[in-house]
C-alpha cells in the first residue's frame, strides 16, 4: 500500500510513534554523573556536602535551627488511610501499616535521617524488603511479627551523602535511573537504581536530584 503524501511519518502509525518519542530536555547542566547548576563553585558536588556537614555539625545556629524543625517534623502523626471504604483498599491500609511497624528500626528514626535533605538538598534512601515469616527465622530477611508470607519493608536505611560518587542520567529522558556511591570500609563503587530507592529533595528544578539544602 502506497502511504499517502508526506512519507510515513504523516500515517497514523507514524504519528503514534512521533506521539511517543521524547523531543527535548530539562536543560540541565551536567556531565559525567555530575551537576553544576550552583553560582559558587565550592558548593557544587562532593564539596558542598563537606561544607554543609560542617555548618550543621560545627555552627550553633545552624544547628539548632535543623533540630528544631526536625523534632517538629517527627512529632508529626503517621498513618495510612484507605482509598475507599471498600473491604480491598481497608486490607491494603492494614498491610501498610503493618510494614511501616514490622522494620528493624523506627519509622522515627527514618523519618530524621530522611530530613537530612533540609541540610543537603536530598537525600537517598534503600528499600530492603523481606519476606515475612515469622519471629523465630533465624535469617532477617525472613524475620517478622508476621507469618503470613507476604513481603514487606525489612529496612529503610540512608544511603549518606557524603557517600555519593556520581549521579546515573537516562540519555533518552534526562531523568536520574541510579545513585552511584562509594563508602567505608571497602570503598568499593555501588549502583543504587532509582526503582529501589526513595528519593527526597528539598527543591525540584530541571529536574536537579541534588535539589537545593536550605543552608
Amino acid at each position: 500500500q502506497t502511504p499517502p503524501a508526506g512519507g510515513a511519518e504523516q500515517t497514523p502509525e507514524g504519528q503514534r510513534r512521533r506521539a511517543l518519542l521524547v523531543a527535548g530536555t530539562t536543560g540541565l547542566n551536567r556531565w559525567g554523573g555530575a551537576i553544576s547548576e550552583e553560582w559558587l563553585p565550592q558548593l557544587r558536588g562532593g564539596k558542598a556536602i563537606k561544607i554543609y556537614r560542617e555548618m550543621a555539625d560545627n555552627d550553633d545556629t545552624v544547628a539548632a535551627l535543623l533540630f528544631a524543625v526536625t523534632m517538629a517534623i517527627r512529632q508529626v502523626p503517621w498513618k495510612f488511610e484507605p482509598a475507599s471504604d471498600q473491604p480491598d483498599d481497608r486490607a491494603a491500609a492494614d498491610f501498610a501499616e503493618s510494614c511501616r511497624n514490622d522494620m528493624e528500626h523506627s519509622w522515627d528514626a527514618f523519618v530524621e535521617e530522611a530530613l537530612s535533605f533540609l541540610t543537603f538538598g536530598w537525600s537517598w534512601h534503600e528499600l530492603c524488603y523481606k519476606l515475612r515469616l515469622g519471629s523465630d527465622a533465624s535469617d532477617a530477611t525472613r524475620r517478622s511479627q508476621h507469618e503470613d508470607g507476604f513481603y514487606g519493608w525489612r529496612k529503610l536505611p540512608i544511603r549518606s551523602q557524603d557517600s555519593w560518587r556520581r549521579w546515573v542520567f537516562d540519555e533518552t529522558s534526562g531523568d536520574v535511573t541510579a545513585m552511584v556511591q562509594a563508602a567505608p570500609p571497602t570503598y568499593r563503587e555501588i549502583v543504587l537504581p532509582r526503582e529501589k530507592a526513595l528519593h527526597f529533595t528539598a527543591r525540584r528544578f530541571k529536574g536537579n536530584p541534588e535539589g537545593r539544602s536550605i543552608l
